[in-house]
């Protein structure tokens, strides 16, 4: 049992040497899932000190009747307890992620993301004249007035009739009824 859970630690840790996670922001939890015998589910237990010993097995068997009690409202304390499986769960400290706030639109941004305009029919069966614009060239707090098409590398944005887009602060867009 130790032998998995060495090898699982030693697998996160080369997990997080690949994402530059230095050895005093990483935390490894060992957890044992128990059950009692024939069951068919789990639950999650902490193995104290990250290793299964002789000695703390006690504790781990009365962490599964703590924790079956909590969730079912009874244990079966003289019952058989089996360890079904070792999870390892590994944390690290990051900083937080930041997303960078993209420029400030002018009132000239939606003429230069202009592409061209082509007849469209939308859910009212009407056909309309429908400008396309570059999504690249709208800055933060730009507003386009559908019916519109914005097409960016990876995604295109219907803008039926009635609806406005704005660009929000981090690049992400708004549509809302007009």
């Amino acid at each position: 049992m130790n032998t998995v859970i060495d090898a699982l630690i030693q697998s996160g840790k080369a997990d997080l040497d690949l994402d530059g996670v230095v050895a005093k922001d990483r935390n490894f939890e060992v957890i044992a899932e128990v059950r009692y015998h024939g069951q068919g589910f789990e639950l999650r237990v902490p193995i104290p000190g990250g290793k299964l010993t002789m000695a703390n097995k006690g504790k781990v068997m009365q962490g599964f009747h703590k924790a079956h009690t909590a969730d079912y409202g009874y244990a079966f304390d003289d019952s058989l307890v089996e360890l079904y499986n070792i999870r390892i769960i590994a944390t690290a400290k990051v900083r937080h992620l930041e997303l960078p706030k993209i420029a400030r639109g002018t009132k000239d941004d939606v003429q230069a993301a202009f592409l061209y305009e082509r007849e469209t029919v939308f859910d009212d069966g009407k056909s309309h004249k429908t400008p396309r614009y570059d999504r690249g060239k709208l800055g933060a707090g730009t507003r386009v007035t559908g019916p519109a098409i914005i097409i960016q590398h990876n995604s295109t944005t219907l803008l039926p009739p009635g609806y406005t887009a704005e660009v929000l602060d981090h690049g992400s867009m708004r549509l809302a009824k007009a």
